[in-house]
């Protein structure tokens, strides 16, 4: 082969490799890429319409202040949603249209409409109803990896029951707390201070329900819809030092701990049960250690999903 030639097929390979390069970007500009994760892509379309769904669950409308805040808040919801779905696929783990289908429905009646009310009720409102079952498959996916990936991994021992319940005794103030937390990262987004101290007022105000902050921003925070009983030891410090002057159903002004803000609700709180008989509280004490566990196990697992994800943003468009 000669060199003219060689030069050529390199100078070929050269053109080619620039033209797709242009291609793809031209195509990302038309479609509105907000970010790449893996293999897959979230586009402007999908934050908008999870913000509108956001926006109709909560009853919030987003001004110009802060409109960015939230796209960069749901932007990271959907990165992480893409995270689990690719992980999930990994496993060959899927949920059926019939769960799917329960899932929807009961979300219709929940708002007492039938399934075609609903759907015409989520249209009218520019709702994309693939969307909204395509985030409800994606959550089923990830509860499944959990079940069958994560929670076998999950054991109690009797020496970590034992040295539970003799700090609870050491520890406790004499009162368990049933508090609902919800985080909203910083990373790098200044205005995330102005979108919490809106929501904080908005339910202090009675304009918006905790359940639908949690529904709307507390992504991953909760493995199971069962609340959780806990001593005032089991929170951060933090926590701990405003909980003491919460009364049940009092919201916590908005706290910061590290490059993160908080919102806490307490929903309830009760008298210590430390004096029922040693196996009813040895069974409390393993339920109570096993959602915990679980619940580490998880956030690591994901923490160290993110690390490995290949992650691009792109600049947001408002």
């Amino acid at each position: 082969m000669g060199k003219c030639e060689i030069m050529f097929k390199k100078i070929f390979f050269i053109v080619v490799y620039l033209y797709f390069t242009m291609v793809t970007s031209v195509l990302s500009d038309e479609i509105g890429v907000s970010a790449i994760v893996g293999n897959e892509v979230i586009t402007n379309y999908d934050i908008d319409q999870r913000i509108k769904i956001i926006s109709l669950t909560s009853g919030m409308v987003f001004n110009q202040n802060t409109v960015g805040t939230v796209r960069n808040q749901v932007r990271e919801l959907l990165i992480i949603e893409k995270i689990q779905y690719l992980e999930s696929q990994k496993y060959n783990l899927s949920t059926s249209n019939e769960e799917i289908e329960k899932i929807f429905n009961s979300v219709a009646k929940d708002n007492n409409m039938s399934e075609q009310d609903f759907e015409k009720f989520l249209t009218n409102r520019g709702i994309d109803i693939g969307s909204l079952k395509s985030q409800i498959k994606n959550s089923l996916n990830w509860q499944n990896l959990i079940l069958h990936k994560i929670r076998p991994l999950v054991y109690i021992s009797d020496y970590e029951i034992a040295s539970y319940f003799e700090s609870s005794e050491q520890g406790s103030d004499g009162y368990e707390y049933l508090v609902e937390i919800v985080t909203f990262p910083i990373a790098n987004n200044k205005n995330v201070k102005k979108l919490v101290n809106k929501i904080y007022d908005k339910v202090q105000k009675g304009e918006l329900s905790f359940s639908a902050v949690i529904k709307d921003f507390g992504k991953n925070t909760n493995v199971t819809e069962k609340k959780l009983w806990k001593y005032k030891k089991d929170f951060v410090e933090d926590i701990q030092n405003i909980l003491s002057n919460l009364e049940i159903g009092d919201i916590a002004t908005p706290i910061k701990i590290e490059e993160t803000y908080y919102l806490v609700n307490l929903v309830n709180k009760r008298p210590a049960l430390l004096n029922v008989t040693d196996e009813d509280y040895k069974d409390k004490i393993y339920k109570k250690l096993f959602i915990q566990k679980l619940e580490k196990k998880v956030q690591n697992y994901l923490k160290v999903l993110r690390k490995n994800s290949f992650v691009e943003r792109k600049d947001i468009s408002y």
